[in-house]
């Protein structure tokens, strides 16, 4: 149960986000807020509850206050991440097995409880983390022209397209969730499928990229036809004033 209610729950939420993220006004913003928050806070920054607790607040509120900013920042923080995942395993050689929990503690996950699940899995991210910023080292001069390019293309949609920059924030948001989750869900089972991401970057990245396009897509599309519902509606309440 310790990582089950929570893997369904990501998977959910992601789900919930990566294909209606935009429509959802200020609720939308404002649950990405708490996800990025709560994650730098427990994973990066104070690695402790209180930590994330307080930047998913202050997150929660900096989305809704400022959206563009918002988008702006985590979208390219996002996009950065993927990028030097998936060619610091292109050029890097990152080995199937470079992440991963031993089987012994993935074997103890379902009966551990709630701060020790915790703890593990802070403690494969952390590995994770280590394992990539290693292949990335070994990245050429070359090699970093990907990354750059899709950075610079994600800060120009947020920039110049707002609205378009918003759904592929949204979309790429649901699909690390959804993926998250499933993470979860798979090693309650006892497997150990996220050792083997490292090894597999392309295929994973690429299958990110066309679930982020399709979900941006799609929010773009159900939206846009909302909104202009919206407006024809105003549009008639103030023809019959």
């Amino acid at each position: 149960m310790v990582l089950i209610v929570p893997g369904l729950a990501l998977v959910a939420l992601g789900l919930l986000m990566w294909l209606g993220g935009l429509g959802m006004r200020r609720a939308g913003p404002a649950m990405a807020g708490i996800v990025v928050g709560a994650t730098l806070g427990y994973f990066v920054i104070g690695r402790n509850v209180g930590a994330a607790a307080i930047l998913a607040v202050v997150c929660a509120l900096s989305a809704v206050v400022v959206e563009k900013v918002f988008v702006l920042v985590t979208l390219t923080a996002m996009v950065l991440l993927v990028g030097l995942f998936i060619f610091a395993s292109i050029y890097g050689g990152l080995p199937e097995d470079a992440v991963g929990l031993p089987r012994a503690v993935v074997e103890r996950i379902p009966t551990e409880t709630i701060a020790e699940s915790l703890e593990q899995l802070r403690a494969f991210v952390g590995e994770l983390f280590s394992s990539v910023w290693k292949g990335a080292s070994a990245v050429p001069l070359y090699g970093w022209l990907g990354p750059t390019a899709a950075v610079a293309v994600a800060v120009v949609l947020a920039l110049l397209l707002k609205r378009v920059a918003a759904a592929v924030c949204c979309s790429m948001l649901g699909c690390m969730m959804m993926s998250c989750g499933m993470g979860m869900l798979l090693l309650y089972k006892g497997s150990s499928p996220l050792s083997r991401v490292a090894g597999r970057a392309g295929l994973y990245g690429a299958v990110l990229a066309g679930m982020t396009v399709f979900g941006a897509m799609i929010q773009l599309v159900l939206c846009g036809h909302r909104e202009a519902a919206v407006r024809r509606t105003d549009k008639g309440k103030a023809d019959d004033a």
